[in-house]
């Protein structure tokens, strides 16, 4: 879809989306099945390959795999497989038949564990079927065909271009949610950028606080003056977001005439102020 930010595994590169088309036609968006042409902003060609992956950068960004457990059936093999199977599996009645054994043959189904030599992008099959499934060959023929039953994903941090980070800062998105298992934000350092009447730039520098968790009596804000919002936290005077990953305290701005307000995205993606002093009354806090 022309417009949204997408992530490119494994390069990790986070871009905007400029157009999407087929045969030359320009869509509004692409469905299951469709063989498209896309253009990303800011991002040379060289940098994506053949059998990169791309997702929605806000909802389960994919990650290269470190290892994955999948069920395997042997179609056709000369001799033995073997190295590191955890279980043997009756095919009829998908029953476990041995543990640990050492070898399979052909018409064999197994559990085996998998390190890949080259980067992969692999998935749980019940979760995204076109990324579960895959068949091995070799001497023009399928050795054997296997299903994934579970992944352990590499932990990793995205790249953003300069069109992302332009999205990014007119939704007000969190890219810190594509930060996965340990890795996690203590105090990031952001430079904002903008321009006075004068088309002189302004810099202001931000330092976001990032929280695994906030105290068990904070408030949830689910709407303030009529706009609704989501994952959005009020505790003494801090208002926080959580990302799925973490809580970030949202930065507290003072107008001229001393109002404390914090800027917010509601669920329409706008950018909304919530004066401290106007939410506290309305909420009745002291």
């Amino acid at each position: 879809m022309p417009g949204l930010i997408i992530i490119v595994t494994p390069a990790m590169i986070i871009s905007e989306c400029k157009t999407v088309e087929i045969h030359n036609e320009a869509l509004t968006q692409a469905v299951l099945g469709d063989n498209v042409g896309f253009n990303l902003k800011g991002e040379p060609v060289k940098d994506i390959k053949r059998g990169f992956v791309c997702r929605n950068a806000k909802q389960d960004p994919p990650h290269e795999s470190e290892s994955f457990q999948n069920q395997v059936i042997v179609m056709q093999h000369p001799g033995q497989i073997q190295n590191e199977i955890t279980s043997k599996i009756v095919r009829r009645a998908n029953k476990e038949l041995e543990q640990n054994i050492k070898s399979i043959i052909t018409i064999d189904s197994a559990i085996v564990l998998m390190d890949p030599t080259k980067q992969m992008i692999d998935e749980k099959l019940q979760e995204y079927p076109p990324l579960g499934r895959f068949a091995v060959r070799d001497m023009r023929a399928i050795v054997a065909v296997c299903v994934i039953k579970g992944v352990t994903k590499k932990s990793s941090e995205a790249k953003v271009t300069k069109a992302a980070e332009k999205k990014q800062k007119k939704q007000h998105t969190d890219f810190s949610q594509i930060i996965l298992n340990k890795s996690s934000f203590v105090n990031l350092f952001i430079v904002s950028r903008s321009q006075n009447n004068m088309n002189k730039s302004v810099y202001r520098l931000y330092i976001c606080e990032y929280f695994d968790e906030i105290d068990d009596e904070a408030i949830v804000v689910e709407e303030y003056i009529g706009y609704e919002f989501e994952n959005l936290y009020y505790h003494d005077n801090n208002f926080y977001f959580y990302n799925g990953v973490q809580y970030r305290k949202l930065y507290l701005s003072k107008k001229k005439n001393g109002t404390l307000y914090v800027s917010a995205t509601d669920v329409d993606s706008n950018s909304r102020k919530i004066s401290l002093n106007k939410f506290k009354k309305i909420r009745d806090l002291d």
